[in-house]
């Protein structure tokens, strides 16, 4: 965005930062999200205007983020062109075209007409509730007082699933709105004070079977009691940290 050097140095910083490595090898769909991202911005910029909206589609369907980065680009375009309608239009029409296509194939396949990843509610109700400052929290309003349970989960689909997710997930908060605020610093700071979560992938595979915390040995909590005898993983974790800072 800025300049070839800039660019040079952040693809060399990139290759040498040991999560990238964790993460590469996890097959997961952070990967493949930020390669049709980073392509979307790249195409933007070269004025590929179809193929950045294609790109940006592509890259909604694996993490349903992309509607920030159409927001960005879309932004930018009316705020740099004085033509911008043109450009506008190809984006945001492929961009639509995409996950309407994609939409439709899933609801030929399903019968649930969606265009990406169907676990948002899941995640924002499982880290809502279950932390160390809410164990007062009432969730007598919950089948078996458990917000997570899903009435016959093995037989119901992820989209059904995320529907009680969310119908739960009002319920709790509906009871716990200053709850809910007053967790904000703690999992601003949990968020950002480490990058180790992508070592999981080099556990051994017997620790993974059965760890009822699959990202402990690497967790902050466990580095900062083990220190200084750590594993060989442990220590690399510890200098991704110093990288990272």
């Amino acid at each position: 965005l800025t300049n070839s050097k800039a660019a040079l140095l952040s693809f060399i910083l990139y290759l040498i930062y040991p999560a990238s490595y964790g993460e590469a090898n996890s097959y997961l769909s952070e990967v493949p999200f930020t390669f049709f991202s980073l392509l979307t911005v790249y195409l933007f910029l070269k004025e590929r205007y179809s193929g950045s909206g294609l790109s940006l589609g592509i890259a909604n369907w694996y993490r349903p983020l992309g509607i920030i980065l159409l927001i960005i680009l879309l932004l930018s375009l009316l705020y740099k062109k004085r033509q911008a309608l043109r450009p506008l239009c190809s984006i945001l029409g492929v961009y639509i075209i995409v996950n309407l296509s994609i939409a439709a194939f899933n609801y030929q396949q399903t019968g649930y007409f969606f265009a990406n990843a169907q676990t948002g509610w899941m995640a924002l109700l499982q880290y809502s509730w279950d932390n160390d400052t809410d164990k007062q929290a009432d969730y007598t309003l919950f089948e078996h007082n458990d917000p997570m349970y899903i009435p016959d989960n093995e037989h119901t689909d992820p989209i059904s699933g995320n529907a009680q997710w969310r119908t739960n997930f009002f319920k709790w908060i509906s009871r716990n709105k200053m709850e809910y605020v007053k967790q904000m610093p703690k999992k601003l700071v949990k968020t950002y004070v480490s990058d180790n979560t992508t070592f999981c992938t080099f556990l051994p595979q017997s620790y993974k079977q059965h760890a009822e915390y699959l990202y402990a040995p690497v967790s902050m909590p466990v580095l900062i009691k083990s220190f200084p005898r750590y594993s060989a993983l442990q220590w690399l974790v510890v200098y991704n940290l110093l990288y990272y800072y």
